[in-house]
């Protein structure tokens, strides 16, 4: 069962992290699209934070059948900082050495952070538990998640940055 969800987890983050980094290129900047990938003051959080919330919406249809694991909020939140923290050395390690970004290497970072990220999710959830909750994980799984998205919806792509005009963003796209 968590091989299962750990093989489709890993195909749902990577399709719609990659629909997600070129949805610019599909549609017009909007409110759905600004909320997915934010165009007002563009930094590194904006740029490896792809993989979050495909992330966070896997561990939703997660939650119903692997909630009641005592792992479960813990490995959610280190998929995050696996996936995270790998984009940011392949995009930026690449860009250090060639001094350009280039869109192979985008699809690249996400397919590895995500692998990645999916493979230390998989080992914490088949581990012995980190923290025992007794009977109550499901709930601390449900208010966790709900926790971790509010977080990085109002918080992450939210945080008040130099603001850039969006037809300038549009020429650069």
């Amino acid at each position: 069962m968590y091989a299962f969800f750990t093989i489709f987890g890993f195909l749902f983050i990577v399709i719609s992290s990659i629909l997600t980094n070129y949805i610019y290129t599909v549609f017009s900047i909007n409110k759905v699209t600004n909320f997915l990938y934010p165009t007002d003051g563009r930094n590194i959080i904006d740029e490896i934070n792809i993989t979050v919330l495909p992330i966070i919406v896997w561990g939703f249809v997660e939650l119903p059948i692997l909630g009641y694991n005592d792992n479960f909020i813990i490995s959610i939140l280190l998929n995050i900082l696996v996936s995270c923290s790998i984009m940011y050395e392949i995009k930026y390690g690449f860009y250090l050495v060639l001094k350009k970004e280039i869109k192979f290497i985008n699809i690249i970072a996400i397919c590895l952070a995500t692998m990645l990220g999916q493979i230390v999710s998989y080992m914490i959830l088949k581990s012995n538990p980190l923290i025992i909750l007794n009977n109550i994980e499901y709930i601390v799984s449900i208010i966790g998640m709900i926790i971790i998205l509010l977080l990085h919806s109002l918080i992450i792509l939210k945080i008040p940055q130099i603001k850039k005009q969006k037809d300038k963003y549009e020429e650069k796209r």
